[in-house]
């Protein structure tokens, strides 16, 4: 990838595939090896087998039955870089709004409908063979046909586009109907970073000015989430006193 990359990097083409392990993984491997992968190359699978998500999580979806895909998105900062999963929540949620489904974003990169979660996304650096740093893959598991039977299997509250609808749809139908959304989305991301998306990201964030608990590397952090700050760190405020917490879990405080 090259300089002038990030100015010109869009969303397409769509390759899909019938079966994958994992597109996130697959991305990563072709770059790694060498295979040339445009900026803004989608890869997108009607069954995913080993789906991963954040906190080492397995996402599985059977054939049809989920919007399962990645994307390569040229290096940035690591500052900046940290509200592109956000700035991709943003237009998932455009998307469900296009359906009538009314739709919240969960930082730092979680879509919840009535509190429930439809989609999640992880974002990877990518690196080449010599372990340099040159795009980043973010992967999105939107779920779409998912029925309230299988949501109830799952270990925290989840639901679909058909529980909330009634309404079975086209999983390549729904990928089409996101692309330009995302396109929308990550171009104001690009001239401006968060800057460009914060004020949509906090109306729709859950849980502002509210008791939260935070689950990072170090150990648990309990406070009230004040918003979040210029390049979409999370602000807490913890005793009185304001902190910046760019990697956690984000859970809401029981009670």
């Amino acid at each position: 990838m090259n300089a002038n990359d990030q100015e010109q990097a869009r969303l397409g083409p769509v390759e899909w595939r019938e079966s994958l392990p994992s597109t996130n993984s697959e991305l990563l491997c072709r770059v790694t090896d060498g295979f040339h992968v445009p900026p803004g190359q989608i890869l997108a699978a009607r069954h995913q087998t080993a789906g991963r998500g954040r906190q080492q999580r397995v996402w599985q979806s059977g054939v049809e039955r989920d919007l399962t895909f990645s994307f390569l998105w040229p290096a940035e900062p690591p500052e900046r870089m940290v509200s592109l999963p956000m700035a991709v929540a943003l237009g998932v949620a455009d998307l469900l709004a296009t359906y009538e489904i009314e739709a919240a974003t969960k930082w730092p990169n979680d879509v919840l409908v009535n509190g429930d979660k439809i989609c999640g996304l992880l974002a990877e650096v990518a690196t080449d063979a010599g372990g340099r740093a040159v795009g980043v893959v973010v992967g999105v598991g939107l779920n779409v046909n998912m029925t309230a039977e299988e949501a109830g299997k799952i270990d925290r509250p989840a639901t679909s586009m058909q529980i909330i609808s009634g309404k079975i749809m086209e999983v390549a139908n729904v990928l089409e109907r996101l692309v330009p959304l995302l396109d929308a989305r990550l171009a104001q991301w690009q001239q401006s970073g968060f800057a460009a998306i914060r004020a949509d990201w906090q109306a729709r964030a859950v849980w502002i000015n509210q008791a939260v608990e935070l689950h990072t590397d170090t150990g648990p952090l309990t406070g009230t989430l004040r918003g979040y700050g210029k390049s979409g760190e999370l602000l807490l405020e913890v005793d009185g006193e304001a902190r910046e917490v760019w990697s956690a879990e984000l859970m809401r405080c029981a009670g």
